[in-house]
């Protein structure tokens, strides 16, 4: 169990009371189940909100996160269906197009911590996180995370700081869903409208299909987040880089296919190959860590995501 905890957890009463206690062999089952949880938050941050920080194993190569092909090909068959009724002009958009701009919408989410896990539950029904949400302990909560990086499940209506998935444009500043549907989908003079009802019908079938999930419903807002269960572990992957910011990428082979030479989210930029596909031993390249703890981060996340799958 130390092997597995983060070094917050190392004082944790809990903790501390049981191990002292020699007539246990084996931790309360209260107990384990509180501190296995956190491990499957660090797997799933390390593959989601802690991608754009420090040192992770996708950036690295070690292994990226590719997404389950009967979710996605069910998702897109079903979305299909209802293009007619959104706008006739998406009718005959083809296979490549749908797929890269639903691999650009996961990439972006699960970056914003909308990967599905356990502490995103009460996050969406109480409006807080981490340990100490008010400056302050609060029972129960003594295992969760730092508040540094906090995650931001999708909304179907504004709420800081969570990702407002159907925004407008405002003040003649289009949001990041609709210019990237725009460009994914080669279509820049569709009405703002019609790529509004895309996003909204692509939840509503990615729910069904498994891609996505009802987190929290309150009134006319939802809250979304990825199915952690549509997301696999792939060894290794490519590495792409874009070609203005510089921002490297690194996806599973099938996926690169769509993402190499075409458009990245940076207006006259595009994703090339940076280097050929890495392999797993070459994961750990040389060179600095980040600062923030990216040393320490890296390796509770390695055993942390050998735990979670």
């Amino acid at each position: 169990m130390p092997a597995l905890m983060p070094p917050d957890l190392q004082q944790y009463r809990a903790y501390l009371a049981y191990r002292e206690r020699d007539d246990l062999q084996e931790p309360p089952t209260s107990l384990r189940e509180l501190i296995e949880t956190r491990p499957t938050w660090e797997a799933t941050s390390e593959f989601g909100l802690m991608q754009t920080h420090g040192r992770t194993l996708e950036l690295s190569g070690s292994s990226a996160l590719e997404w389950d092909e009967t979710c996605i090909a069910a998702t897109i068959q079903r979305l299909r269906e209802r293009l007619p009724g959104i706008d006739p002009r998406l009718v005959d958009l083809p296979e490549t197009a749908l797929r890269l701009w639903l691999y650009g919408l996961l990439q972006r989410y699960r970056e914003r911590g909308a990967l599905e896990h356990t502490y995103l539950y009460p996050y969406a029904r109480q409006g807080f996180w981490g340990k100490y949400p008010f400056g302050r302990a609060i029972p129960g909560r003594e295992v969760y995370p730092p508040m540094t990086h906090q995650p931001c499940p999708l909304v179907t209506q504004p709420h800081d700081p969570h990702e407002h998935i159907l925004s407008p444009t405002r003040q003649g500043q289009a949001p990041w869903p609709i210019v990237w549907a725009r460009r994914a989908l080669q279509m820049p003079q569709v009405e703002e409208t019609s790529l509004l009802d895309h996003i909204q019908q692509l939840l509503q079938v990615g729910v069904t299909a498994g891609l996505f999930k009802r987190l929290h419903q309150d009134g006319t807002r939802t809250f979304y987040v990825i199915v952690a269960a549509a997301a696999i572990l792939y060894p290794g992957g490519v590495h792409l880089l874009c070609s203005e910011s510089e921002r490297p990428l690194v996806r599973p082979p099938r996926e690169a296919l769509l993402w190499g030479g075409l458009k990245s989210g940076i207006r006259r930029a595009s994703w090339t190959l940076h280097r050929t596909a890495l392999h797993p031993t070459s994961a750990l390249l040389p060179g600095p860590l980040s600062q923030g703890g990216a040393a320490t981060r890296g390796r509770a996340r390695t055993h942390a995501v050998a735990q979670h799958r």
